[in-house]
């Protein structure tokens, strides 16, 4: 999780797509990986060395079931790196524009959903134990999937924090004056960019 001040997220390659773009604060939260893509391959390739040279002098001296017993668990641990490799980003990242605008980045494998809702109506909400809602009308975004209890409960903090602050701002950038008291839709833009009101 990495919390950045108004001039960009802190970690690289979260930045908006537009540099004209100012984020008022931005929240990351995403899976650990105790392993970095350079440890991974090198523990892959041991484990592949290791198992090679097992099935090659099982397969020299005639013992074709140990070799072949070695290829199925090499393939086995292959499609366990690979879900680790699809999986490693997995988590949420929240941005909070100054126009007042919450936008929702959510991340599961190879699918990306992105949420907008507008902060004057947004509210933070407990599920059950070790869940956090972010919510607006009926659409409900779990957040803080990745998260310890303890750095979950500093994030809804900060989010409600953020938002309250937000809300206390004079029309978050509208002239209309109808338009603060307005009740928005959430919108939801697919990752192919349709958007789902």
């Amino acid at each position: 999780m990495s919390l950045s001040p108004a001039s960009g997220p802190a970690v690289p390659g979260n930045a908006p797509a537009d540099p004209t773009e100012r984020l008022v604060v931005c929240w990351r939260m995403v899976r650990r990986c105790s392993l970095t893509p350079r440890q991974m391959l090198i523990s892959f390739s041991a484990i592949v060395a290791l198992y090679g040279l097992i099935s090659g002098v099982s397969g020299w001296y005639g013992y074709w079931a140990i070799a072949l017993c070695c290829v199925l668990q090499l393939l086995l641990i292959a499609m366990m790196y690979l879900h680790h490799l699809v999986h490693a980003v997995d988590g949420e990242l929240v941005r909070l524009f100054p126009e007042g605008q919450v936008v929702i980045h959510v991340t599961r494998g190879f699918h990306t959903l992105q949420h907008v809702m507008p902060v004057t109506w947004i509210r933070v909400e407990r599920g059950g134990p070790g869940t956090l809602w972010l919510c607006c009308k009926q659409l409900r975004v779990e957040v803080g999937t990745r998260l310890r209890p303890s750095e979950r409960l500093q994030v809804e903090r900060e989010l409600k924090r953020c938002f309250e602050g937000m809300r206390a701002l004079p029309a978050l950038g509208t002239t209309d004056a109808t338009a603060a008291t307005r009740k928005p839709s959430p919108v939801l833009v697919a990752r192919d960019g349709s958007v789902n009101a």
